[in-house]
């Protein structure tokens, strides 16, 4: 903040802003590659501000994109306007990796009056020869002796060259006078350019005629008189040439990849070729695609002829793809797939699923595929089905009443599968139908085969009870009906059973035993008993003792009509 005074006194304020500009200007270089065809770069600078680059062999340059042609990393820094400075690298990489050309001739003859160039390397071809021969072939055919040049240009624009020399061999044999001497087969003809002689030879061969004929080899004597009676001597020698070419057949194997194959045949003389299906060919190497036998007969230069055989043999075996699957249970979840077969093994399945291996291990149900590519090419599938068994045993349990006759209960288990049950006071059994003596909830579980498992439970009751206290002191003895757990309610006491339910008190009198209860009777065998007990009039002590023991003998009975006695003596 400025403040100015006045001479007058006045003042005057003003402020002024500092700002802090460190930007930097966010230098980007990129280089490139030299090669044999490209031998400059252009370097691309990108920044905000001034560019400076500097590199190898102390370039410099203060352009944008400057243009080099040394491979090496460059440096650009940029300058903002602020003073701030950015740096980034460039890389120009050489790339003058020559293609390698090799170049191979070979020999013209009388019989091969063509033969193929063999160029290679790691690039497009180019050759040149006699009598101004060009080719873009690799392997170019020629019929001309002299110099061929291939020149081999890679993808980096750099050049390969390499020569190859085809000879020319057509020397005709000499022949000598006065003796002649020949190679043939059966026979020869002996050629003299005199005329008085005599030729003598083998097996007492004679003949006067300037030019015989012969067919034994051997060793033949001219001899030649002059005008003047002198003579003079000269041999021809006949040799015997009956040397076989020496054929050699190879065959091969037919696959399911490998469709065709090539015979290799050798030997000194030309080929034919012979086999299934009416094949015939003149190659030295023909390309077949039938199994079979193939017969090579090769015919030498002196007529004479040498055959050889060549299988080829078809392999079409399919692996034998086998695949094995399995099921998964609810304690199991992944199997392993099983695959057999003589080849690679590659699995699909279910989402999506895929492996190269073997044996893989799988955890979602359905149908995987397999397929073995055997060495030759034939595959083989199978399917494997992976089950899911996740199906629940069914657990079903069933409970009963405990009683004061029926102390035990046999629990009732149902289910596919082992039983476990588990209950009060630590219970616990493995049995299907246990047999238990306390009342509660009793957990049955069953285990499937599967692993699987389901649970129920079943309710122990116990019945209400009936229990004799003892003869109350007042008026009769007092029955009590006593419900376990649930309810606890006093039998109403009364002189007679009719007083509580109107009935006749003849009638009371008359049912006193409890073996003819009738189901009309309201208060059942309690009441009729009761009746008994409380007649002062009719019944004496003994009777009554013995009808409370009558009473005990049907105690199980009345147990079992707890429920009736609950509903209609309350």
């Amino acid at each position: 903040m400025l403040t100015v005074t006045g001479a007058n006194g006045c003042t005057s304020i003003d402020e002024a802003e500092v700002i802090l500009d460190d930007e930097a200007p966010g230098a980007i270089a990129t280089g490139g590659t030299l090669t044999c065809a490209n031998t400059s770069v252009l370097l691309m600078g990108v920044g905000n501000g001034s560019y400076s680059w500097t590199g190898p062999n102390n370039f410099t340059s203060q352009d944008q994109n400057p243009t080099v042609s040394v491979a090496g990393t460059y440096v650009l820094t940029v300058t903002g306007a602020n003073g701030c400075t950015s740096t980034d690298n460039a890389e120009v990489i050489l790339d003058d990796e020559a293609p390698g050309a090799t170049a191979t001739g070979g020999t013209l003859t009388c019989a091969a009056t063509s033969i193929m160039l063999t160029g290679s390397g790691n690039g497009s071809f180019s050759w040149t020869g006699p009598n101004n021969f060009t080719s873009q072939d690799q392997n170019p055919t020629v019929s001309v002796a002299g110099t061929y040049v291939l020149t081999v240009t890679g993808s980096n624009g750099c050049t390969s060259m390499d020569e190859a020399e085809v000879d020319q061999d057509d020397e005709a044999p000499v022949q000598q006078l006065p003796a002649a001497r020949s190679r043939v087969s059966t026979s020869v003809m002996l050629m003299v350019a005199v005329r008085h002689l005599r030729l003598d030879g083998p097996n007492n061969f004679t003949s006067f005629d300037q030019d015989p004929t012969v067919s034994v080899a051997g060793t033949y004597v001219l001899t030649v008189t002059g005008a003047n009676g002198c003579t003079s001597m000269a041999q021809a020698e006949v040799d015997q040439d009956d040397d076989v070419p020496s054929a050699q057949a190879t065959g091969g194997t037919l696959t399911c990849t490998t469709t065709s194959i090539m015979l290799t045949g050798s030997g000194n003389g030309s080929f034919s070729w012979t086999g299934p299906n009416n094949f015939t060919s003149q190659d030295q190497n023909p390309t077949v695609s039938v199994a079979g036998t193939y017969v090579l007969t090769v015919t030498g230069a002196n007529g004479c002829t040498s055959p050889d055989n060549a299988e080829v043999i078809l392999d079409d075996e399919a692996p034998g793809a086998t695949a094995t699957g399995g099921t998964l249970p609810c304690t199991t979840t992944s199997i392993m797939l099983t695959g057999s077969g003589n080849g690679s093994f590659s699995w699909t399945g279910p989402n999506n699923f895929t492996s190269q291996e073997q044996n893989p291990t799988v955890s979602v149900a359905g149908t995987y595929v397999l397929t073995v590519t055997g060495a030759n090419g034939c595959t083989s599938t199978d399917n494997a089905e992976v089950i899911l068994d996740d199906e629940a045993p069914g657990a079903t349990a069933t409970g009963g009443t405990l009683t004061c006759t029926t102390t035990s209960i046999m629990l009732t288990g149902s289910g596919n599968g082992s039983f476990s049950w588990t209950g009060p006071n630590n219970f616990t059994s493995q049995e299907q139908n246990p047999t238990v003596s306390v009342a509660g909830t009793y957990v049955l579980t069953v285990t499937g085969a599967n692993g699987c498992t389901s649970t129920d439970n079943a309710l122990l009751d116990r019945t209400q009870q009936l229990h004799q206290p003892g003869p109350e002191p007042d008026r009769v003895g007092g029955w009590y009906l006593r419900a376990h757990r649930h309810w606890h309610e006093r039998l109403r006491r009364g002189g007679f059973c009719g007083s509580a339910r109107g009935h006749r008190r003849d009638r009371c009198r008359s049912e006193r035993h409890p073996d003819r209860l009738r189901r009309g009777t309201s208060c059942s065998v309690l009441h009729l008993e009761r009746c008994a007990l409380t007649d002062p009039m009719e019944r004496s002590e003994r009777i009554q003792r013995r009808n409370y023991d009558s009473l005990d003998r049907y105690t199980g009975h009345l147990h079992a009509r707890a429920a009736q006695l609950q509903r209609l003596c309350r």
